[in-house]
């Protein structure tokens, strides 16, 4: 399994775990946008191939994780009658599925972006200023260097 990527549609945040030749969405997520309050019994109903259990790692801790696969996505999406349904639908099979298959991942806008949840973030800021002190030190070295001469 690849890392989390994570993405907006309208005002909710879609998680996606997996390869470009094997997705898997995060139950809890596709629910929430089509409005269906109960995971488990959405998820039942899907054929056993269609669906698992993964551990992911948020915080630090191993959480068990509903996830479909692209089957089940499209079966939670298609059986559902609700306008949401229809928009995400929409959203998924022009423009999200098809740049997945094309580059291997979906790329968040700016916009999306600043949605990030907190975790997300402090990794990315953590990243960023572990790189920063790196650089600082190479110049504090070579300066260093300088002055000893």
């Amino acid at each position: 399994m690849t890392n989390l990527a994570i993405f907006s549609f309208e005002s909710h945040e879609i998680r996606f775990v997996g390869t470009a030749t094997e997705p898997w969405w995060i139950a809890q997520d596709i629910c929430k946008v089509l409005e269906l309050d109960d995971v488990s019994k959405a998820v039942s109903r899907l054929d056993g191939d269609e669906k698992l259990i993964r551990t992911l790692h948020v915080s630090g801790q191993g959480r068990e994780t509903l996830c479909v696969n692209e089957s089940g996505l499209y079966s939670l999406v298609l059986t559902s009658r609700k306008a949401q349904a229809k928009r995400f639908k929409k959203w998924l099979t022009s423009e999200v599925i098809p740049t997945i298959r094309k580059t291997g991942t979906y790329s968040v806008n700016a916009k999306s972006q600043s949605q990030l949840p907190n975790e997300v973030c402090k990794r990315k800021l953590a990243s960023i200023s572990s790189s920063l002190v790196a650089s600082s030190n190479s110049v504090f070295s070579a300066a260093n260097a300088c002055l000893v001469v």
